[in-house]
């Protein structure tokens, strides 16, 4: 069960590289490259900011929002050296730190983005966005208890924080706490009785454990939410199947290829829902078409169930 109930959605925060104010800059180049930027208009706004940095080469805002705008343009190692200009000239410079670290971490370079979170967290150690970062950060690098222990922080800091104990509650699941999940989970519900991702992430830790009825609970309030996303479903009915409910399972199965018909794992969901019905026949036709997708699993069951029904008729 649940390697079927491991496609979640995950909520993952990564703050946007930090739009800078032009409060007490009086370079019109500067201005004018900012408003560019808003605009849309990356390579005219690099210019304009290039000619700010010309007139005044000690301007680290100037450098961090030329890095903003390289990002923009594909150019992820020259943002990343304007954004080391900007904190050479401005050592406590947080949002060049946390520039840095984003384009590190588009770059790959996970240990070089984590020493930056660590010093903007030096710098303000209750700065939610470099906390959401480094939690981000740490989760891609596997290190699931680092990445707790920062949701963790953003909770203690505010208690109302509905994303925090969204990620957190997954990791807890990643890691088996299957429990701690499903409170968090709650948790965030309590806040946001409309969160969806919630919904979703704690049907799928109910099931794992067994709790199939308030599985499907969460499943269904997440669907009357969003009735087009056919996960849900496939959730949805794996927890009916594993409920004996093969008769609804089978109904969520045929709503998704109804909308698909070409996903061979729908059929093979219906099928093996079927089967537990003794409808042999529709079972085979809906395994066969599984097959036939691409959908391997499907001929074992085919090789082992129809094939044998087959050989019982002629005799």
């Amino acid at each position: 069960m649940k390697k079927e109930v491991s496609s979640l959605v995950i909520l993952f925060i990564i703050a946007s590289f930090y739009l800078i104010s032009c409060t007490n800059i009086s370079s019109e180049y500067f201005s004018t490259g900012l408003e560019l930027y808003i605009k849309g208009q990356y390579k005219l706004a690099e210019e304009s900011l290039t000619l700010a940095i010309n007139e005044d080469p000690s301007n680290a805002l100037a450098y961090n929002q030329r890095g903003k705008i390289k990002i923009k343009l594909g150019m992820f190692t020259e943002a990343k050296s304007d954004f080391s200009k900007a904190i050479i000239l401005k050592k406590d410079f947080i949002n060049a730190y946390l520039n840095r670290a984003k384009t590190n971490i588009i770059l790959s370079e996970y240990d070089f983005a984590l020493k930056d979170l660590d010093i903007a967290n030096e710098i303000h150690p209750n700065d939610i966005d470099v906390l959401f970062n480094r939690a981000y950060l740490k989760s891609i690098m596997n290190d699931y208890e680092g990445a707790i222990f920062d949701y963790s922080e953003i909770i203690r800091i505010d208690s109302n924080n509905t994303k925090a104990y969204v990620n957190r509650g997954n990791l807890k699941g990643s890691l088996e706490d299957h429990l701690g999940a499903i409170t968090d989970f709650t948790i965030a519900l309590e806040i946001d009785s409309l969160n969806i991702y919630a919904l979703i992430n704690r049907g799928t830790d109910k099931a794992i454990i067994g709790d199939y009825n308030g599985s499907i609970e969460d499943f269904t309030s997440a669907i009357n939410l969003d009735s087009t996303d056919l996960e849900v479903y496939f959730l949805r009915g794996d927890a009916f199947s594993m409920n004996r409910n093969y008769d609804k399972a089978i109904i969520d199965f045929t709503t998704i290829i109804n909308h698909d018909t070409l996903l061979g794992k729908a059929y093979y969901k219906r099928g093996i829902n079927y089967l537990e019905l003794k409808k042999n026949k529709l079972a085979c036709s809906d395994l066969t078409k599984s097959g036939e997708l691409g959908y391997f699993p499907s001929y074992e069951i085919i090789n082992s169930v129809c094939k044998k029904s087959k050989i019982k008729k002629r005799k």
